[in-house]
């Protein structure tokens, strides 16, 4: 199953640095041998090659400088050819079959265009490698230029696979060099691969072909046509590991004569100290991805070419440090719910997990016809002003609600407790992000520079992009996620100087919600499993046990008699004990005055994504780690009902909490206090209401003196309540 956040174990592998990863599989039959040749070309390399970035980061600024053999001042080094200038394009072709080829003709295109043609002069052993050189101006402008070299291209010479005999070129491609260790080059020759052929260089062009594909498949509102930067092989580098020294491979690799001409360098070593301990991973490695794209070399090669593991800006329950209004730790976590290969982001309207997202799409566009070496700089661009557009339950705007923005650390990679900014949003709910002083700086030779902005210094690794923010209005508190992504898309469509980011709180004017769990201890009922459902209200929300294991089929359902009519407004969901995720991911849940759910009932929120919810905050469902936070706007209620709506194993129930909620003032109950509010208060202060004044009218309607309610429905609570409703503030308090 894909999480829509790498593994814990794939983390690792990046934030540590091991260039690639082995697991063990199932075995491959070895192809047997060909009987004819099989000319291949492995790829076409340039010269001259000019000199990327090199980027240091001694206070964390990424600073430009000098490269082995440049200028002292590296901003005056050449990174492209001059326009015309003669450049000489190599073409590598090696026989991967087990005959030896004759003598065979070739030509190259440019553009699709005939550019030249000719014949080798000797043969080609098996293994053997051969080169064809043309010579060409480099063109004046940046268009999508192809160059193209074709082995045999009228099909004369037999061959045992003829769609590995040509390959076409990005010539303002950025440039990969490709290291293997001779004992994975030899294993992957030995075996048919996703290619279709037998050799290493096919195998690697088959991850390259999915990579371009995955750059042609990101699409988005800004690029719609997807990545348009592109990538090329120059060089393939064939190391040896003898047994005497099965590490050689790091002395090589250290002196790489291209290592600032290239863009990119990418190793398939071990690091096992033992010839016998490579041989067994290479064994592994072949096995697993022969014949299949291996998404986590993608990635890899993606942070090759600038690009940041988003994963960075997610954050673990253990990792959150803020406390909620009881004081109780939130222990929210932060997972991209709709992220892409790298970890995070918004792949939407897409659902393939493997595509890459909005923001690093983008971000390579931005960086198109820049030589490489910089990391995460994109992240720098942010608007000059930012606003919070803080809405209530209703769509309108919250006025006077206290906002608190808590941020992941830079380094520590924890939120703290105390957050960075604090405010109150105007009469239009408005909430200016202030901006945050930087250490100066110059703008990065790609164009993007650090500015003053709410999150202050930005670190390229992404890890303090993240922002909790607390909204709080009445006795109400709500919780949302920002990260950097939002004002990064926010300066790319254009709003450089000004960003507006629409917050849809659960919170409604006057919010007051109650703090007694009205379902502990109270009857309940079950469609199966029904001698244990009651464990589920026995305020047990600590130990792993006891649980209600109900059946699986959906439409299974658990219900819980509060005793009375309540204003509800929240209710707590408790999964599975000791795991959490052993819920149904797909449920509803319903409220009823009567217990009939036969029709009258309401259905006041619905789960479509446990697993997401339980760990983050979506749709308002607040995620706690092992519990999750249902808010809806209230609604008189009894019975509370839990239906699922998926067919699913391994279901556990642990508690479940419900709250009253009510916005004073409202006891009509039609999310707004108005006239016919302060008239049903009225009567009911005179005695002219029939009904008793049940707990939930009370709730709603005792909301005088404000701040100190007096316990009883008076006429100084329809006076406050028609001020409310035509508009006029609180009175004074009496002195």
């Amino acid at each position: 199953m894909r999480v829509q956040s790498l593994p814990a174990w794939f983390r690792s592998l990046c934030r540590f640095a091991p260039l690639f990863a082995l697991i063990s599989a199932g075995g491959l039959t070895p192809v047997p041998a060909f009987a004819l040749a099989d000319l291949d070309v492995t790829h076409i390399s340039r010269t001259p090659l000019y000199f990327r970035y090199n980027v240091q980061y001694p206070n964390s600024l990424p600073i430009l400088a000098r490269v082995p053999g440049g200028n002292t001042d590296p901003t005056l080094d050449k990174r492209w050819p001059d326009p015309g200038e003669r450049v000489t394009f190599t073409a590598h072709i090696r026989n991967h079959g087990d005959a030896p080829s004759p003598p065979f003709a070739f030509a190259w295109e440019w553009d699709g265009v005939r550019l030249a043609d000719g014949q080798t002069d000797s043969p080609l052993a098996p293994g053997e490698e051969t080169t064809v050189i043309v010579t060409w101006p480099w063109p004046t402008d940046t268009g999508d230029h192809t160059v193209r070299f074709v082995a045999d291209p009228d099909a004369a010479l037999p061959d045992e696979f003829r769609k590995n005999n040509e390959l076409t070129d990005p010539v303002w491609g950025l440039s990969f060099s490709i290291w293997v260790e001779q004992g994975l080059y030899d294993r992957f020759n030995a075996v048919k691969n996703r290619f279709g052929t037998r050799s290493f260089e096919d195998w690697f062009r088959s991850q390259f072909d999915a990579f371009r594909l995955n750059f042609a498949s990101s699409t988005y509102g800004l690029d719609p046509q997807g990545i348009t930067e592109q990538v090329r092989v120059d060089k393939f580098v064939i190391m040896p590991n003898p047994e005497n020294n099965p590490l050689l491979w790091r002395t090589l690799m250290a002196n790489d004569p291209d290592m600032f001409r290239n863009d990119s360098r990418w190793q398939f070593t071990s690091e096992q100290p033992t010839l016998a301990g490579q041989q067994t991973d290479w064994d592994n490695y072949v096995k697993e991805f022969a014949l299949k794209v291996d998404y986590g070399l993608l990635h890899e090669m993606t942070h090759q070419i600038g690009i940041i593991d988003l994963y960075r800006m997610n954050l673990e329950p253990n990792q959150n440090q803020v406390k909620d209004k009881r004081g109780q730790p939130t222990r929210f976590s932060h997972i991209f719910p709709y992220g892409g290969l790298m970890g995070g982001g918004d792949i939407r309207p897409h659902t393939n997990g493997n595509l890459y997202s909005s923001n690093t799409a983008h971000a390579l566009n931005l960086n198109r016809r820049y030589r490489r070496g910089y990391f995460g700089e994109y992240l720098f661009d942010t608007p000059a002003n930012n606003t919070l557009i803080v809405t209530d339950a209703l769509g309108r705007p919250l006025a006077g609600a206290s906002v608190a923005v808590f941020q992941k650390l830079k380094g520590a990679e924890t939120l703290s407790n105390t957050p960075v900014m604090t405010g109150t949003t105007d009469s239009q709910g408005r909430f200016p992000l202030k901006n945050r002083a930087v250490p100066a700086n110059a703008p990065t030779a790609t164009g993007h520079q650090l500015r003053p902005n709410p999150f202050g210094f930005i670190s390229v690794v992404g890890e303090n992009g993240l922002f909790l923010l607390r909204i709080r209005a009445g006795d109400g508190e709500d919780w949302r996620w920002m990260d950097l992504t939002d004002l990064n898309l926010a300066y790319w469509t254009g709003h450089t100087l000004q960003a507006e980011y629409p917050l849809p709180t659960n919170l409604l004017p006057r919010l007051r919600e109650g703090t007694i769990n009205r379902a502990q201890g109270r009857p309940v009922k079950a469609s199966s499993a029904a001698g244990t459902a009651a464990v589920v209200v026995d305020g047990n929300d600590a130990t792993t046990a006891p649980v209600w294991e109900p059946s699986v089929a959906s439409g299974t359902w658990w219900q819980v008699d509060l005793g009375d009519t309540f204003s509800v407004g929240q209710v707590n969901v408790y999964g599975g004990g000791g795991n959490p995720h052993d819920w149904y991911s797909h449920f509803r849940i319903e409220t009823s005055l009567t217990g009939a759910f036969k029709g009258e009932q309401a259905v006041v929120a619905r789960e479509t994504g446990w697993d997401r919810t339980r760990g983050w905050l979506d749709q308002g469902a607040f995620g706690h780690g092992n519990w999750v936070e249902y808010h809806f706007r209230p609604t008189t209620a009894r019975y509370i009902r839990l239906v699922s709506e998926v067919s699913q194993n391994w279901i556990r129930l642990q508690e479940v909490k419900v709250y009253e909620a009510a916005m004073p003032g409202d006891v009509t109950g039609d999310g707004a206090v108005t006239v016919s509010d302060a008239v049903t208060l009225l009567h009911a202060a005179a005695g002219l209401r029939e009904e008793p004044l049940t707990p939930a009218f009370m709730l709603a309607g005792d909301i005088a003196p404000v701040g100190a309610p007096d316990g009883f429905i008076n006429v100084s609570d329809a006076i406050l309540a028609l001020r409310w409703a035509v508009g006029l503030p609180d009175p004074a308090p009496a002195s």
